[in-house]
């Protein structure tokens, strides 16, 4: 999905199942709750990645996430996939008790 929306466009990384798995924790079962992916009849429509940490604010620490990643091929955009992603990503959250969810994202 990113090649083919950014080819050409701008620099941009591929990032290799290896680098994926050493940077999201993969291999922890805790890691699977920041991790969403959306089907439609047996399709990867998209997915939304991420990984919790801890964020400290003072003396406090709150549960977060930091995700990115975010791809949606293009036959489902526009289908409610990304609201659909938030939704799920503000429900896990609240599930842990509350937190701060964060994302990077690139308009251009």
């Amino acid at each position: 999905v990113w090649r083919d929306a950014y080819a050409g466009r701008m620099a941009f990384p591929l990032w290799t199942a290896d680098y994926l798995d050493w940077q999201l924790n993969l291999s922890s079962p805790e890691s699977r709750q920041s991790q969403l992916a959306a089907w439609c009849d047996g399709q990867l429509a998209g997915v939304l990645l991420g990984w919790n940490y801890s964020c400290r604010r003072g003396e406090r620490r709150d549960p977060a996430v930091l995700s990115s990643w975010l791809s949606v091929r293009p036959e489902f955009r526009g289908r409610g996939v990304v609201n659909a992603f938030k939704a799920e990503q503000d429900a896990r959250m609240a599930a842990r008790g509350g937190g701060l969810i964060f994302a990077y994202r690139y308009f251009g």
